[in-house]
């Protein structure tokens, strides 16, 4: 998948909105590839990866793009982890979140722990909307779940 999705990458990048959501298998590699040539003259806007898994090598690629999309969807995606603090992280330089297109990060039905809800508070300052809810697992200890 990541091969593919390094040959396809240049077109993708001509397209305001790309779904990559039957790609589960896209890793670190695909991403880092994607984030290396995306600029400010790319048109993709939206980037959808729904039902996918995340890992925190991912999410530090992903974390990139959001200089350059104003939508990313992660609905339902798996974060192994410290991966979505990873996504987040150090986001809350001012002039760092002013530099960012990203306006919608949606992560619903996400399964995320607990520390995680600190992140995304932190992010969210500012302009950035995250699309998330906290929930009860089945064995009553807290997880965020998004909406």
């Amino acid at each position: 998948t990541d091969s593919i999705l390094a040959k396809g990458v240049e077109g993708f990048l001509k397209i305001h909105t790309v779904d990559l959501s039957e790609n589960p298998r896209i890793t670190s590699k695909g991403w880092k590839e994607m984030s290396s040539k995306i600029s400010q003259g790319d048109k993709l806007q939206h980037l959808i990866y729904q039902q996918g898994s995340i890992s925190e090598a991912s999410a530090k690629c992903l974390k990139y793009l959001l200089f350059y999309l104003t939508d990313l969807d992660l609905d339902h995606c798996r974060f192994e982890e410290n991966s979505l603090q990873a996504l987040l992280e150090n986001k809350q330089n001012h002039d760092e979140l002013s530099e960012m297109k990203i306006k919608r990060i949606s992560l619903k039905d996400c399964s995320l722990k607990n520390r995680d809800q600190e992140a995304i508070n932190d992010f969210q300052k500012g302009t950035i909307k995250i699309i998330h809810d906290i929930k009860k697992r089945p064995d009553n200890s807290a997880a965020w779940k998004c909406c």
